[in-house]
C-alpha cells in the first residue's frame, strides 16, 4: 500500500506538466522552449547538488518520500523527462510537440496508477508493468491525442506507447516517450498532412 501512495504521489506531480500546454498556448514556441529548457536546467543543477553535495540539497524531505531506489544514486525520472520534452519542442516547433508532452504525461501517469492499484497480470516482456497498466496508458494517450488532433494521430500515439510501455529498454521510458510519440506525430502529418 506504501508503495501506491507514493507512486500517485510521484505521478501526481505530473500535473507540473500542464504548465508546458499553457506556456505554449499562451505565449507561443519560443517561450515554451525557453521555459522547458530552464526546467531541464534548474532541475540538472538541483541534481548534481542532490547527488554531490547531499546537504546543500533543498529538497530532501520530498526526495526522500518519492524517489525510486534507484534513483538514490542517479539522476530522477524528471531530468529525463525535461530533456525528452525540450528536445521535442525544439525539433518539432508546433503543437505536435506539446501532444506529445501532454499525452505522455497523461498515460504514463495512468498506466502506472492502474498498473499498482488493479494490476493483476504481469507483462510478460517487461516485468515491472502489468498488462492492465499498459492498456490504461494504451486508452489514455488515444483520448487525450484526440482531443488534440484528428483520431489516426491518436491510434499513432496509443500505437507508440503500446509499444514502448511493452518492452524493455534501458532508456527511461521518459525520456523515449514524449520524443518517440512526437516523432510518430510528425511522421503521421508528413503522410496525411
Amino acid at each position: 500500500m506504501k508503495n501506491i501512495k507514493k507512486e500517485i504521489m510521484r505521478k501526481i506531480l505530473h500535473i507540473f506538466g500542464v504548465t508546458i500546454w499553457f506556456v505554449y498556448h499562451y505565449l507561443g514556441y519560443e517561450y515554451t522552449f525557453t521555459y522547458l529548457a530552464t526546467c531541464l536546467l534548474i532541475s540538472f543543477i538541483l541534481e548534481l547538488i542532490r547527488l554531490r553535495k547531499y546537504s546543500w540539497y533543498p529538497f530532501k524531505e520530498i526526495t526522500r518520500r518519492l524517489s525510486r531506489k534507484y534513483e538514490k544514486s542517479a539522476f530522477a525520472a524528471h531530468i529525463y523527462f525535461f530533456a525528452s520534452a525540450t528536445l521535442i519542442v525544439y525539433l518539432l516547433k508546433d503543437i505536435m510537440a506539446i501532444v506529445a508532452i501532454m499525452t505522455f504525461i497523461s498515460s504514463d501517469a495512468m498506466a502506472a496508477i492502474i498498473g499498482m492499484t488493479i494490476g493483476k497480470h504481469k507483462n510478460p516482456i517487461d516485468k515491472k508493468k502489468t498488462i492492465e497498466g499498459t492498456i490504461a496508458g494504451v486508452i489514455v494517450a488515444a483520448i487525450v491525442t484526440g482531443i488534440f488532433l484528428k483520431p489516426i494521430y491518436a491510434i499513432a500515439t496509443a500505437i507508440t506507447f503500446l509499444i514502448i510501455d511493452s518492452i524493455d529498454i534501458k532508456i527511461s521510458d521518459n525520456f523515449t516517450l514524449p520524443l518517440l510519440m512526437g516523432i510518430t506525430l510528425r511522421i503521421i502529418n508528413m503522410i496525411v498532412g
